[in-house]
Protein backbone atom coordinates (compact mmCIF):
# COMPACT_ATOMS: atom_id res chain seq x y z
CA UNK A 1 0.00 0.00 0.00
CA UNK A 2 1.31 3.48 -0.74
CA UNK A 3 -0.05 6.94 -0.08
CA UNK A 4 0.65 10.48 -1.10
CA UNK A 5 0.00 13.81 0.57
CA UNK A 6 0.99 17.41 -0.05
CA UNK A 7 2.48 19.82 2.41
CA UNK A 8 3.79 23.36 2.58
CA UNK A 9 6.08 25.08 5.05
CA UNK A 10 6.90 28.69 5.76
CA UNK A 11 9.97 29.03 7.98
CA UNK A 12 11.31 32.18 9.57
CA UNK A 13 14.79 32.81 8.24
CA UNK A 14 16.30 33.51 11.66
CA UNK A 15 13.67 32.05 13.99
CA UNK A 16 12.56 35.47 15.23
CA UNK A 17 9.03 35.03 13.87
CA UNK A 18 6.57 32.18 14.05
CA UNK A 19 6.48 29.63 11.24
CA UNK A 20 3.60 27.75 9.57
CA UNK A 21 3.53 24.07 8.60
CA UNK A 22 0.74 22.42 6.61
CA UNK A 23 0.44 18.70 5.87
CA UNK A 24 -2.52 16.75 4.51
CA UNK A 25 -4.73 19.82 4.72
CA UNK A 26 -4.00 20.50 8.40
CA UNK A 27 -1.77 23.33 9.58
CA UNK A 28 -0.14 24.55 12.75
CA UNK A 29 1.99 27.45 13.98
CA UNK A 30 5.47 27.08 15.47
CA UNK A 31 6.37 29.83 17.94
CA UNK A 32 9.41 32.03 17.40
CA UNK A 33 12.63 31.22 19.20
CA UNK A 34 13.10 32.62 22.68
CA UNK A 35 16.14 34.67 23.66
CA UNK A 36 19.22 32.43 23.72
CA UNK A 37 17.50 29.60 21.80
CA UNK A 38 18.81 28.27 18.53
CA UNK A 39 17.59 25.77 15.99
CA UNK A 40 19.28 23.27 13.71
CA UNK A 41 19.78 23.58 10.88
CA UNK A 42 20.49 27.31 10.92
CA UNK A 43 18.60 29.37 8.36
CA UNK A 44 20.36 32.71 8.56
CA UNK A 45 23.18 33.37 6.12
CA UNK A 46 25.65 34.61 8.73
CA UNK A 47 25.54 31.36 10.71
CA UNK A 48 25.66 29.24 7.54
CA UNK A 49 28.75 31.14 6.34
CA UNK A 50 30.57 30.31 9.58
CA UNK A 51 30.15 26.56 9.03
CA UNK A 52 33.32 24.91 7.66
CA UNK A 53 33.40 23.72 4.05
CA UNK A 54 35.90 20.98 4.91
CA UNK A 55 33.87 17.79 5.60
CA UNK A 56 35.85 16.66 8.66
CA UNK A 57 35.85 20.15 10.20
CA UNK A 58 32.11 20.40 9.51
CA UNK A 59 31.48 17.17 11.44
CA UNK A 60 33.51 18.44 14.39
CA UNK A 61 31.75 21.85 14.30
CA UNK A 62 28.35 20.13 14.38
CA UNK A 63 29.35 17.95 17.32
CA UNK A 64 30.95 20.83 19.22
CA UNK A 65 27.78 22.93 18.99
CA UNK A 66 26.45 20.73 21.81
CA UNK A 67 29.13 22.18 24.10
CA UNK A 68 31.58 19.32 23.70
CA UNK A 69 35.19 19.84 22.68
CA UNK A 70 35.79 16.97 20.29
CA UNK A 71 39.11 17.26 18.46
CA UNK A 72 39.09 14.15 16.31
CA UNK A 73 36.62 11.90 14.54
CA UNK A 74 38.19 9.05 16.54
CA UNK A 75 36.59 10.55 19.68
CA UNK A 76 33.06 9.99 18.34
CA UNK A 77 30.91 7.05 19.44
CA UNK A 78 27.68 5.59 18.05
CA UNK A 79 25.43 8.17 19.73
CA UNK A 80 27.51 11.09 18.44
CA UNK A 81 27.56 9.67 14.91
CA UNK A 82 23.78 9.18 15.05
CA UNK A 83 23.31 12.84 16.02
CA UNK A 84 25.73 13.96 13.31
CA UNK A 85 23.83 11.94 10.70
CA UNK A 86 20.56 13.56 11.81
CA UNK A 87 22.15 17.03 11.75
CA UNK A 88 23.74 16.66 8.31
CA UNK A 89 20.60 15.13 6.78
CA UNK A 90 18.56 18.00 8.23
CA UNK A 91 20.98 20.58 6.86
CA UNK A 92 20.84 19.07 3.37
CA UNK A 93 17.06 18.61 3.45
CA UNK A 94 15.92 21.88 5.02
CA UNK A 95 18.35 24.52 3.71
CA UNK A 96 17.84 24.91 -0.04
CA UNK A 97 20.36 27.77 -0.45
CA UNK A 98 23.81 27.55 1.14
CA UNK A 99 27.07 29.49 0.89
CA UNK A 100 29.43 28.21 -1.79
CA UNK A 101 31.07 24.91 -0.87
CA UNK A 102 28.84 24.09 2.11
CA UNK A 103 26.41 21.73 0.34
CA UNK A 104 29.15 19.51 -1.18
CA UNK A 105 30.98 19.51 2.17
CA UNK A 106 27.81 18.43 4.00
CA UNK A 107 27.18 15.71 1.42
CA UNK A 108 30.76 14.40 1.75
CA UNK A 109 30.56 14.62 5.55
CA UNK A 110 27.37 12.56 5.47
CA UNK A 111 29.27 9.92 3.49
CA UNK A 112 31.86 9.77 6.30
CA UNK A 113 29.29 8.71 8.92
CA UNK A 114 29.73 4.99 9.76
CA UNK A 115 26.64 3.09 8.60
CA UNK A 116 25.79 5.51 5.79
CA UNK A 117 25.48 3.93 2.35
CA UNK A 118 24.64 5.33 -1.07
CA UNK A 119 22.40 3.61 -3.59
CA UNK A 120 22.54 5.07 -7.13
CA UNK A 121 19.66 5.38 -9.59
CA UNK A 122 16.82 5.78 -7.10
CA UNK A 123 13.67 7.76 -7.88
CA UNK A 124 11.92 10.25 -5.66
CA UNK A 125 8.11 10.51 -5.50
CA UNK A 126 8.15 12.79 -8.53
CA UNK A 127 10.14 10.29 -10.64
CA UNK A 128 13.45 12.18 -10.58
CA UNK A 129 16.53 9.93 -10.48
CA UNK A 130 19.09 10.58 -7.79
CA UNK A 131 21.40 9.00 -5.24
CA UNK A 132 19.72 7.53 -2.18
CA UNK A 133 21.48 7.87 1.17
CA UNK A 134 20.58 5.25 3.77
CA UNK A 135 21.73 4.91 7.38
CA UNK A 136 21.70 1.93 9.72
CA UNK A 137 21.63 3.69 13.08
CA UNK A 138 23.47 1.49 15.61
CA UNK A 139 21.70 3.22 18.51
CA UNK A 140 18.31 1.82 17.44
CA UNK A 141 17.19 -1.81 17.65
CA UNK A 142 16.86 -3.69 14.37
CA UNK A 143 13.39 -3.38 12.90
CA UNK A 144 12.69 -0.03 14.56
CA UNK A 145 11.42 3.07 12.76
CA UNK A 146 14.97 4.20 12.07
CA UNK A 147 15.51 1.57 9.35
CA UNK A 148 14.18 1.39 5.81
CA UNK A 149 14.17 5.11 5.03
CA UNK A 150 16.39 7.08 2.73
CA UNK A 151 16.99 10.56 1.44
CA UNK A 152 17.35 11.09 -2.31
CA UNK A 153 19.77 13.74 -3.56
CA UNK A 154 20.66 15.03 -7.01
CA UNK A 155 24.00 13.35 -7.84
CA UNK A 156 25.49 16.52 -9.39
CA UNK A 157 24.14 19.47 -7.39
CA UNK A 158 23.61 17.55 -4.08
CA UNK A 159 20.16 19.17 -3.88
CA UNK A 160 17.61 17.32 -1.75
CA UNK A 161 14.97 15.73 -3.98
CA UNK A 162 12.84 13.65 -1.62
CA UNK A 163 12.46 11.05 1.09
CA UNK A 164 11.23 7.46 1.11
CA UNK A 165 10.36 5.44 4.20
CA UNK A 166 8.72 2.10 4.95
CA UNK A 167 6.06 2.44 7.65
CA UNK A 168 3.68 0.11 9.45
CA UNK A 169 0.33 0.78 11.07
CA UNK A 170 -2.17 -1.26 13.04
CA UNK A 171 -1.71 -4.41 15.13
CA UNK A 172 -1.97 -8.15 14.54
CA UNK A 173 -3.93 -9.17 11.43
CA UNK A 174 -4.78 -5.51 10.76
CA UNK A 175 -1.09 -4.58 10.58
CA UNK A 176 -0.22 -3.03 7.22
CA UNK A 177 3.05 -1.93 5.70
CA UNK A 178 3.15 1.03 3.38
CA UNK A 179 5.69 3.22 1.61
CA UNK A 180 5.71 6.89 2.52
CA UNK A 181 7.17 9.15 -0.17
CA UNK A 182 7.85 12.87 -0.17
CA UNK A 183 9.56 15.24 -2.54
CA UNK A 184 10.63 18.86 -2.58
CA UNK A 185 8.77 20.47 -5.45
CA UNK A 186 9.95 24.06 -5.13
CA UNK A 187 11.03 26.73 -2.69
CA UNK A 188 11.12 30.53 -2.67
CA UNK A 189 11.89 33.49 -0.42
CA UNK A 190 8.89 35.63 0.55
CA UNK A 191 8.31 38.50 2.95
CA UNK A 192 5.71 36.90 5.22
CA UNK A 193 4.06 33.64 6.22
CA UNK A 194 1.55 32.20 3.73
CA UNK A 195 2.63 34.67 1.03
CA UNK A 196 3.00 33.13 -2.45
CA UNK A 197 6.03 33.98 -4.61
Amino acid sequence: MSGRAAGENWRSVDGSRRSWTMEIGKGWWSPPLKAGESVWPPQDWGTLRRLPTDPEKLILAIENRFGLRVRSLDDLGDEEWSQIHFSLAGLLKLVPVMPEGLRPAAYEALGMVPGVKTVPNQKDAKGRVGVAVTYDDPTLPKGSAGFGGYFVFDPVTYRFLGFRDIRTSGDGAARKTYTQLSYLDSWAVVDKVKQRP
